[in-house]
């Protein structure tokens, strides 16, 4: 499970997300994966949950690209914190205390192959080696 984050760029003044949900309009841009995605989806959720209105301004294809973005200040991204991972010395994580961790999880037809399950154990000694 992987605690999703907010990304802004180093000398943001933002210290939390929560002074973000306190604001009447949030005028960055929000740099996110697809809607369709499970993290862009969860905290869009999350976001109506608390009644706060902030949609998608730049979607980007991968959390690197996000990183790129938010450090080129274009807005603020939506990311995940990846466990000995560091963001960019220019930007800056928020941590999205009650927003739901984001699931990875592998899916596969039919019966697993030597190789897929070879594959699967050494994913999971990488998953316990960085949490």
């Amino acid at each position: 499970m992987l605690p999703p984050v907010l990304l802004v760029e180093k000398n943001s003044p933002l210290k939390s997300a929560a002074e973000l949900w306190r604001r009447d309009k949030i005028a960055e841009s929000l740099i996110c994966l697809p809607p369709s995605e499970a993290l862009s989806r969860n905290f869009l959720q999350q976001l109506g949950k608390l009644g706060v209105e902030w949609f998608p301004g730049i979607e980007a294809s991968s959390t690197d690209l996000i990183e790129t973005y938010v450090a080129n200040g274009l807005g603020i991204g939506l990311s995940v914190a990846i466990p000995k991972k560091p963001f960019p010395a220019s930007v800056r994580a928020l941590p999205l205390p009650g927003f739901a961790p984001i699931v990875i999880g592998a899916l596969w037809r039919g019966r697993a192959t030597p190789l897929l399950e070879a594959f699967l154990e050494e994913t999971k000694l990488r998953a316990r080696e960085l949490s």
